[in-house]
């Protein structure tokens, strides 16, 4: 159960947050050095609200909820699985997940079929 929830973790904080962030920052240089711009196109504005979303929740709410699920394993192991708090915390963390997945599902969609029109005109 502890291994379980450390990989959780693991996985978490080494390989998705890095990961997170520098999505962030490419789609920053992307809108700075490229004529796609922050706000000229609406399937942009979308990406950058689900990207900025994504991390601020991922950041401050889950990336709690994981390392508190990650103390219960390592306290009560198994037993960890009939505590409400980790019952809560499975819960969110699955609810997370299928949030997140559509999310950037949505955002790939938006990449590759670019609706909306321009909402700055051209100059």
């Amino acid at each position: 159960m502890y291994i379980y929830n450390f990989l959780y973790h693991f996985i978490d904080m080494k390989i998705l947050t890095p990961a997170a962030v520098l999505t962030l920052m490419t789609g920053l240089i992307y809108s700075l050095f490229t004529r796609w711009g922050f706000v000229k196109h609406g399937w942009i504005v979308y990406k950058w609200v689900a990207t900025v979303s994504i991390i601020v929740v991922g950041t401050i709410y889950l990336g709690r909820t994981v390392e508190h699920m990650l103390e219960l394993s390592e306290v009560k192991r198994i037993a960890a699985l009939s505590d409400p708090a980790y019952i809560s915390g499975t819960r969110v963390g699955l609810w997370a997940s299928l949030i997140n997945t559509v999310l950037l599902g949505i955002a790939v969609f938006f990449s590759v079929f670019k609706p909306w029109k321009n909402l700055k005109p051209s100059n």
